[in-house]
């Protein structure tokens, strides 16, 4: 559907790639708040075991862009591809900030900065 759409009308294509980003980016909160309340992590062994399961999965969404990405082809890429995967990543980094310690997702100024 998206390479008839990106071959037809490529403004088109980029409205409905936004969209389908937008919902990405949901689906990243929706596993960093499954993550920060335990969901699915209840029968690890361990508190390394919980961190890289919760990392993997808010990074998943990068990983199954990439695919939509690597499916709809070259020019694809080269008209959504560095925005997306920025977009996406910079979610999943603050996504993953926020469970592991929520003073990481805020703006460093040198009032708060101490130096040693």
């Amino acid at each position: 559907m998206f390479t008839q759409l990106l071959d037809q009308n490529e403004q088109l294509f980029i409205r409905e790639w936004n969209k389908l980003v937008s919902g990405w980016i949901g689906e990243i909160h929706r596993r960093r708040k499954n993550w920060q309340e335990g969901e699915d992590f209840h029968n690890e062994k361990n508190h390394d075991g919980v961190v890289e399961r919760g990392r993997t999965l808010i990074f998943g969404v990068v990983e199954l862009a990439e695919m939509y990405l690597e499916a709809c082809g070259e020019k694809a890429e080269k008209l959504v591809g560095d925005a997306t995967r920025q977009v996406l990543t910079n979610e999943c980094s603050k996504a993953v900030a926020m469970v592991v310690d929520g003073r990481l997702n805020g703006n460093l100024t040198h009032h708060w900065y101490r130096w040693i």
